[in-house]
């Protein structure tokens, strides 16, 4: 009888972690529907639009880049996958394996994905930062 229970008790265990990951409301596809940087809304082609990141169950990120080419005005594609820990005080970071250090990290609100970075412009008299906001809703 007392194998029994703890066998129930390590099914019931492993069960309930891997809902955890499933149910997290990160997981999923989402689509970019505004930008701004440093407070100003960028304007968003159709091209852009199609941007998306796609969080699965395995802590992978992948992100989706549409931009324009300045060169041909052509619509191009870029996709990368990186690392994401999430859930502390709301926010879910994001990891690239790299020892580049860029404050960036995902946040739900109002069923929106708010994904922020800190970007960095080097000039020949400073190195300028830029808010980016960038929202997406899920699909």
């Amino acid at each position: 009888m007392r194998i029994n229970i703890l066998f129930i008790a390590i099914v019931f265990f492993i069960v309930t972690g891997c809902e955890k990951d499933q149910l997290d409301p990160i997981i999923g596809k989402w689509i970019l529907v505004n930008k701004s940087i440093d407070g100003s809304n960028v304007e968003l082609t159709d091209c852009i639009l199609k941007s998306n990141v796609i969080f699965s169950n395995d802590k992978n990120v992948t992100f989706n880049a549409y931009n324009i080419k300045d060169d041909t005005g052509d619509c191009e594609f870029q996709s990368w996958v990186e690392t994401w820990s999430g859930g502390k005080n709301g926010r879910y970071g994001v990891y690239n394996g790299s020892l580049f250090i860029q404050e960036r990290w995902f946040q739900i609100e109002n069923s929106q994905l708010i994904y922020y970075v800190e970007a960095w412009e080097i000039t020949e008299e400073d190195v300028i930062t830029h808010d980016i906001f960038i929202e997406y809703e899920k699909q």
